[in-house]
């Protein structure tokens, strides 16, 4: 090998040929790059100038030879390269290598090239090639991968065919690879699980668009994990920066559970806030935990305290959830104290397996997995344990977070709930305090004389209002009513002085109605009484001749005025002059007096305000409409129309006209009427022989002793000749009734128990209009095995409806006349019972059906209620057929949509009439859809399959035979 060198300047007139030579030599030497040529058979190594000056040696000292070549190389690099030489010798193939020269100047990178050439015999002859200074070049890599392994982010290269080409040290860290496991590899295969993710559709569309990307996305195990991610296109493939974000989202996943849970708190808070009612407060917790902390709940109500005798009441309220519990909720339980230890015990939330929360008094579902973990929240009042939660999670346990979360609610549920039992307690006491001083009416001779006292609904019941009946000395009949002004106990209690006060002198002085009332109003001063009242004061004069007008004067102190009604149903307010002040204004203000002849046959009404006001109306309007009302009731027909209608009975049709529903206010009403000739005396007071034993209870579960006592003590006083087993089966039954009305109704209950000889009547009245649906036995059934036990003990039983609410009534043996006495619009009918073969229903589409056929009942029911006051009672029967069916019709099986069945049904005449009133209400129900008043949607799921389910009853309630379900013909006739 020689050296030559190119000179600088090109001679003009060259051939074309040696131009190109020389624009090549001269591009080489400008590169830097020398030549070499190794001959194998003489061993001699030659390199030209330029590189010789790569190297470092001078030609003086080179030694030509292929070992003083291994001598410039670093140790570390001679076998790489020895061995990529015998390749190509081998191989008469290509030679490439960039190894470090140890040269006079230091450490440098030579990049080198080369091909073996092969001889006559076939094999490699010689090698030659070229090779040029990397060093710079090798520097700018070495700064630049510095500064990318320096970097706090992650880096990774993708090349064109999407494999690794380079990663730094933060992006090892994260993959969790080494590099040199990494480059080469095919991204797609090195991590499968970004394969259709939102990385492979980045990537792919930032190398389709040339734009790059950014986003946010979650890989899963090993790494599981969150990055943010941005990567770049080029020429030479993606590059990629990240960061792990995990920790940002998982704070962030924090932040809007802790959100969510404050907002459940606040939202239960609420609700638990806007109800005095504790069941009511328990089933809006229950209702708020599911799913949001559990799968299914359980609330229970403590109603006795643990006491020293080691016992307590619990009462289980409702669950929700998927699945029944194993135990019946429908009733209360006594539990000994010694399992409400561990409950007591702890302040937090009790978390326990489920084997291990059985051996604690609360409901458990049926069913658990071996994972199920269950918490039970204590809930306290200021002194004692007042409710239970049971929280089930079917799988998992309950975090910290949950267990604060429940903690917080137990401690504002436990408030509610005491609130609730001490708002009880306090209108129990002043109730019990008015209707104590609310004593029977007199019967004084040639006069029938009718009192009645309805309590307002909810937390206003307890109120100022009274009425009042006597007998003066002289044989005067006064009559009384007011209401101190005021709802509360402190009102009730004023109302007993104010009452007993005016009785006081009412006897004592014998005077008229004013006198009376001034009196009162001096004694009120002179005690201190500071309270004010409107009273009303009637007096009739001793009746001298039956059949004879009776004298009657009346005064009133701002009270509205008494209505009279004539026997042919002419209504008038007696209203001749002005209304005096109330009582507690001015004890020395002049009263007044009016007088009538009251007719015999006409009737006398007083009753405080509550009966015609309402709110937003003028009290004309109110006044008004009791004429209307009262004028049709004396002369109208029906259930005791004409002049001899029952006193008591139309009290309690008056109220029932003015109020029904909800009353805001308490009422009550005192009615008198001078009989006429050769009319008999009725006493309509509670426990006469006419209409028998009348009580009133609470809303409470001792309510339902009472009621047994009240038939007992009836049986035994007036049923003398009645067998044992049909004794003991009344006191059944009306215990049965009694926890029907105060479990599903919440409202006072009305018992009347009529008894004889030969047998007994008793009627259990409440303020629901929801009639009960008598339940096929099934361990998961909540309610309606009562109903049964009673249609097998008594002889005849029935439900009648009234405005607001049904009286349930049974008859055992035969009462006297064994005629209804119950006060509702339609006589209760004989029990029929007709069979009803319903062919080849279709499970899935009547399920579907009765799911959204509820649904919009009760919207349709809250559209028409304001302005239909019999909608409650059409929805109540409406519903009724709906709960029926649902007893009989089996549920479809997973996996068999089109599984169909064959149901018997016997349903009672009333029944037949449930399932007719259940088609007009859908009927009505999807014209309002129709209509666009409604949300819900024109036509329910599987809607054909309920007409032809109402169809059918009535075909064949109407003796016509069975036709079963062909879904084409129903769709055609539809």
């Amino acid at each position: 090998m020689t050296d030559s060198r190119v000179p600088v300047d090109v001679p003009l007139g060259l051939p074309d040929l040696d131009i190109e030579q020389v624009a090549w030599r001269l591009a080489v030497d400008a590169a830097g790059v020398g030549a070499w040529d190794w001959d194998l058979a003489t061993r001699e190594l030659r390199w030209d100038g330029r590189l010789l000056r790569v190297f470092g040696v001078s030609r003086e000292s080179w030694g030509g030879t292929i070992e003083a070549f291994n001598a410039l190389v670093h140790p570390d690099d001679v076998p790489r390269v020895t061995a990529a030489l015998e390749r190509a010798v081998e191989t008469c193939g290509e030679y490439a290598a960039e190894y470090r020269v140890l040269g006079p100047e230091g450490l440098r990178w030579v990049a080198a090239r080369g091909r073996a050439l092969a001889g006559a015999d076939g094999k490699a002859a010689r090698v030659v090639g070229a090779a040029f200074d990397t060093t710079d070049a090798r520097d700018t890599d070495a700064r630049v991968a510095r500064v990318l392994e320096a970097m706090p982010s992650a880096f990774y290269q993708l090349d064109p065919q999407w494999r690794f080409a380079y990663l730094n040290n933060e992006a090892e860290r994260l993959l969790g690879a080494d590099g040199d496991q990494l480059v080469g590899r095919v991204v797609w295969e090195a991590f499968p699980a970004t394969v259709g993710s939102l990385f492979e559709t980045s990537y792919r569309g930032a190398i389709a668009s040339g734009e790059p990307v950014s986003f946010d996305a979650y890989y899963p195990a090993p790494l599981d994990g969150w990055y943010e991610v941005r990567a770049w296109p080029s020429p030479d493939g993606l590059a990629v920066y990240f960061n792990e974000v995990t920790e940002r989202y998982r704070t962030q996943e924090r932040i809007a559970r802790v959100a969510a849970r404050e907002a459940l708190v606040d939202r239960v808070t609420q609700q638990l806030v806007g109800t005095l009612d504790g069941p009511e407060a328990l089933r809006r917790l229950g209702t708020a935990l599911v799913p949001d902390l559990g799968d299914w709940v359980a609330t229970t109500l403590v109603e006795e305290r643990i006491s020293e005798t080691r016992y307590a009441v619990l009462r289980d309220v409702g669950q929700w959830g998927a699945g029944a519990a194993r135990a019946d909720l429908s009733g209360p339980r006594l539990v000994g104290g010694e399992a409400m230890t561990p409950l007591i015990a702890t302040e937090r939330p009790l978390v326990l397996a489920a084997e291990d929360a059985e051996s604690l008094p609360v409901p458990l579902p049926e069913e658990l997995p071996a994972d199920t973990s269950v918490a039970v929240l204590a809930l306290r009042g200021r002194d004692r344990l007042v409710g239970l939660v049971t929280v089930v999670r079917r799988a998992g346990t309950f975090d910290e977070d949950d267990l604060l979360t429940l903690g917080d609610l137990a401690v504002r549920a436990g408030l509610a709930l005491d609130n609730a039992r001490l708002f009880a307690e306090q209108r129990d006491l002043a109730e019990g305090l008015q209707r104590s001083l609310l004593t029977d009416p007199p019967s004084p001779p040639g006069l029938q004389v009718a009192v009645r006292y309805a309590a307002a609904a909810q937390a206003a019941q307890v109120g100022g209002d009274w009425y009042d009946a006597f007998v003066q000395d002289d044989g005067g009949t006064v009559l009384v009513v007011g209401d101190v002004v005021g709802h509360d106990a402190a009102a009730a209690a004023a109302m007993g002085q104010v009452r007993s006060l005016l009785r006081a002198v009412a006897v004592h002085d014998g005077g008229g109605p004013a006198e009376v009332l001034r009196a009162t109003d001096r004694v009120l001063r002179s005690l201190g009484v500071e309270t004010t009242a409107t009273v009303l004061v009637v007096r009739l004069d001793p009746v001298v001749e039956p059949g004879t007008p009776v004298r009657a004067r009346w005064s009133t102190a701002g009270h509205p005025p008494p209505v009279l009604v004539d026997d042919d149903g002419t209504t008038t307010l007696l209203d001749a002059h002005e209304s005096d002040l109330l009582l507690g204004w001015d004890a020395d203000s002049p009263r007044a007096e009016g007088v009538l002849d009251l007719a015999p046959g006409a009737t006398l009404l007083l009753y405080t305000d509550g009966l015609v006001e309402r709110r937003g109306e003028h009290l004309d309007v109110g006044l008004e409409r009791l004429r209307e009302e009262l004028g049709s009731l004396v002369a109208g027909p029906g259930r005791g129309g004409g002049p001899r209608t029952d006193l008591t009975l139309l009290c309690d049709e008056v109220v029932e006209r003015m109020v029904p529903g909800r009353r805001e206010d308490d009422v009550a009403l005192v009615a008198v009427r001078p009989l006429v000739a050769g009319e008999q005396p009725a006493v309509s007071g509670p426990g006469s022989p006419a209409e028998g034993l009348r009580a009133v209870l609470p809303a409470h579960p001792t309510s339902v002793s009472a009621a047994r006592r009240l038939v007992a003590q009836e049986i035994d006083a007036h049923a003398d000749g009645l067998a044992p087993e049909c004794r003991d089966a009344a006191i059944l039954a009306v215990s049965e009734l009694a926890t029907n009305a105060l479990v599903h109704a919440g409202t006072d209950i009305r018992v009347c128990v009529t008894a004889c000889p030969t047998g007994v009547r008793v009627e259990v009245r409440d303020g629901s209009a929801h009639s009960p649906v008598p339940r096929r036995h099934s361990v998961t059934a909540a309610t309606g095995r009562g109903l049964r036990l009673v249609d097998a003990s008594v002889d005849r039983w029935d439900v009648a409806r009234h405005r607001d609410g049904k009286t349930v009534w049974f008859e055992v043996g035969r009462p006297a006349g064994a005629a209804s006495t119950d006060d509702t619009d339609v006589a209760p009918e004989e029990v029929r019972t007709v069979h009803v073969a319903l062919l080849g229903v279709p499970l899935a589409a009547h399920w579907a059906w009765q799911e959204q056929a509820a649904g919009l009942l009760r919207e349709h029911l809250l559209l028409t209620l304001e302005e239909d006051p019999g909608a409650m009672e059409r929805h109540a029967a409406a519903s009724d057929a709906l709960d029926q069916l649902r007893e009989v019709v089996p549920e479809a099986r997973p996996g068999e949509p089109d599984a169909v069945a064959d149901v018997l049904l016997q349903l009672s005449a009333r029944s037949v009439q449930s399932m007719d009133e259940l088609d007009r209400a859908l009927c009505s129900a999807r014209e309002a859809a129709g209509a666009g008043r409604m949300l819900a949607s024109e036509r329910p799921t599987g809607d054909l399959v309920g007409s032809w389910l109402c169809a059918e009853v009535a075909r064949q309630a109407a003796g016509r035979p069975p036709r079963a379900w062909v879904a084409g013909e129903w769709a055609l006739e539809a």
